[in-house]
């Protein structure tokens, strides 16, 4: 049905305007709406803009990532070359703020780091050019022929960023003092004569305890046993008892001795190798009846000869990788620290070992309560009372600024042994408190105050 037409002028009015309004207010929304639409696009472009550049961002942050473990690599390479190149054990530091705090370090240097070998020091730039240059040679070689495979790293001690810090094992300045000690002449002499004079029931004893063994007898034989010697000791001769035929044998075998050991361990045939183990028991006796019949004073100075060259300041890492060999008579770090793999206890026993406590006792037995209360027991950082990082560690008496105030180290003897410690530090057996650290030894590599390495 049609609508009936609007009659009054009013209600035609009324309609109209209404009518004007409602399409006012569609138009209005139609704007409205294409305001709205315009800013999602704007929107909608923006959060492009913006994933695109967080997409940047983060392909910045995984590139430098990958550069920097890429440069981390090519340090622990350096590490690797190093080490294998000074025969050592690198030890690791990197500057922290408690080392500003402590006065060590400016706040400059903070995160620097620094790789030491013996008395060398190496920064993180060494490192990667060692890598380079190490990598870019080898790969010369094997393009020129010169070497038949693809160069391959060495891998040194194995040190990577993730294992750290080398870091000392907190309490052990005693210990450092001890190894200190017997690197001067009186201390080692009385070491040496505890273990020479050690229970003569075990299986080796005396002399034997030595690795220079037979060159001494060697040497006794030619200087005090041989009647053409001009230190010929006819007493002496008779005390040990060695027949003119026993000399003679020991002196021909010890020659071929010296033959079979000279050849590198890899290079020795089986039978070879045989030889030299049977040439070692045929010596055993022979040590045995010096060790039971001379006096520590006489056959001392043949050890001292054979074992530093009569040289004080001298550590050897030992040749059968157990610890290391100090001073001028090489006394064993197994005869000074504590703990396993040392001989500070008896075997399967809980029992201290008598020469152990004897040369403990020797070297340490004089120092006061307080002179050992003052050696460091813990972590030489430590300043506060309570443990961790907290305000008393910056304020009050108990500050760090108190405690290193004109203070060099925490160890009252590092004055007192100086250079012994230096030449420990260059071994990379303690810290600048005498603190030890937990390195293992590479067998025979030398160190004294006079050359690098030998």
């Amino acid at each position: 049905m049609a609508k009936a037409p609007i009659k009054s002028a009013v209600r035609r009015k009324a309609t109209y305007s209404g009518m004007q309004k409602a399409s006012m207010y569609d138009a209005m929304m139609q704007e409205q709406m294409g305001k709205m639409a315009v800013e999602n696009i704007y929107a909608n472009e923006n959060q492009k803009q913006r994933n695109i550049t967080a997409l940047g961002e983060v392909v910045n942050f995984m590139d430098a990532r990958r550069q920097e473990k890429e440069r981390m690599r090519e340090v622990e390479k350096g590490v690797a070359i190093a080490e294998e190149k000074a025969n050592g054990t690198v030890v690791y530091d990197k500057v922290t703020l408690m080392d500003v705090f402590e006065g060590k370090n400016k706040l400059s240097e903070v995160g620097m780091e620094s790789w030491q070998i013996g008395k060398t020091k190496y920064d993180a730039a060494d490192m990667r050019a060692l890598a380079q240059t190490y990598q870019t040679n080898k790969m010369q070689q094997f393009i020129n022929g010169e070497i038949d495979e693809q160069p391959v790293l060495p891998k040194g001690s194995g040190w990577t960023y993730k294992s750290g810090e080398t870091q000392p094992i907190l309490g052990t300045g005693y210990y450092g003092v001890k190894a200190a000690k017997v690197l001067r002449e009186e201390d080692a002499y009385k070491a040496g004569q505890i273990i020479y004079q050690a229970d003569r029931s075990t299986k080796s004893y005396g002399l034997d305890k030595w690795s220079s063994k037979s060159e001494v007898v060697d040497k006794l034989i030619q200087d005090k046993f041989s009647p053409d010697s001009a230190n010929y000791d006819a007493d002496l001769t008779s005390m040990v008892g060695l027949t003119d035929t026993e000399k003679t044998e020991f002196t021909e075998t010890y020659a071929e001795y010296k033959d079979l050991v000279s050849i590198k361990k890899g290079a020795r045939t089986k039978e070879q190798t045989a030889r030299i183990k049977e040439i070692q028991q045929f010596m055993k006796p022979y040590y045995n009846k010096i060790s039971d019949n001379m006096a520590w004073e006489d056959v001392a100075p043949y050890i001292r000869t054979a074992e530093s060259a009569d040289r004080e300041m001298i550590i050897r890492e030992n040749e059968a990788g157990l610890g290391f060999d100090l001073g001028p008579y090489q006394i064993n770090t197994r005869w000074l620290f504590a703990g396993d793999g040392t001989f500070q206890m008896m075997a399967g026993t809980d029992k201290v070992y008598a020469p152990w406590a004897e040369i403990d006792t020797m070297l340490m037995g004089s120092l006061s309560e307080t002179e050992r209360q003052q050696l460091p027991q813990g972590t030489p950082t430590y300043t506060g009372k309570e443990k961790g990082l907290d305000l008393g560690d910056f304020y009050g008496d108990n500050s760090m600024w108190k405690r290193y105030k004109n203070r060099d180290n925490i160890n009252p003897f590092i004055e007192e042994y100086s250079e012994e410690q230096e030449l420990l530090k260059k071994a990379g057996i303690v810290d600048e408190n005498l603190q030890l650290f937990n390195v293992d030894a590479n067998a025979s590599q030398i160190y004294t105050m006079e050359d690098e390495v030998e």
